[in-house]
């Protein structure tokens, strides 16, 4: 998905929230899954399956300590 690895992933999506939050704290932030939605894994060159991907933006959007900590 778009060449990166799963940690870098997790730092991209913690700091998007992030930046989100900061600048719009009124504001609720509604984070979907992955498009396309399905099980498999549809980067197959990868490391990091989607379901890891799905995985991590859950911990992220879920846990604010998870999304400090990955930025």
């Amino acid at each position: 998905m778009g060449g990166f690895s799963i940690e870098q992933f997790k730092e991209r999506v913690a700091s998007l929230v992030d930046k989100l939050a900061t600048s719009h704290p009124e504001a609720p932030i509604i984070c979907i899954s992955l498009f396309p939605f399905g099980t498999g894994d549809l980067w197959a060159g990868n490391k990091a399956t989607t379901q890891e991907r799905r995985d991590a933006l859950a911990a992220i959007v879920t846990d604010p300590v998870t999304r400090t900590s990955t930025s």
